[in-house]
């Protein structure tokens, strides 16, 4: 299983939903001081749940993905919770099978 704790902390480019294949990315860059900012692609595929709870004012400048947690479940599948600048904000995702650079994750 992937390490996650490396992402914390990053910015959300881009998030792309797509409807017709139940998949869901969200291109990632983790911001560095000393050298270049590193890139990632977190990947839900199969997904069966997607929901944005927002109760942070907007608009924002940007979007920081400020913890992520993944779990499986009793059924197999993958329940995600990353949250987006505080408890206030968050993207709940519960997919078949979740990546990160294409390393598996749960």
């Amino acid at each position: 299983m992937t390490d996650l704790d490396g992402i914390w902390g990053s910015v959300v480019n881009e998030l792309m939903l797509d409807l017709v294949h139940q998949t869901l990315i969200l291109e990632i860059s983790v911001p560095s001081h000393l050298e270049k900012a590193s890139h990632h692609r977190l990947r839900f595929e199969g997904v069966s749940d997607f929901r944005f709870a927002n109760r942070i004012p907007g608009p924002w400048s940007y979007v920081e993905l400020t913890e992520v947690r993944v779990r499986p479940t009793t059924n197999g599948r993958i329940v995600a919770e990353l949250l987006l600048w505080s408890e206030e904000a968050s993207l709940n995702v519960e997919a078949e099978r979740a990546t990160l650079d294409d390393f598996p994750l749960g």
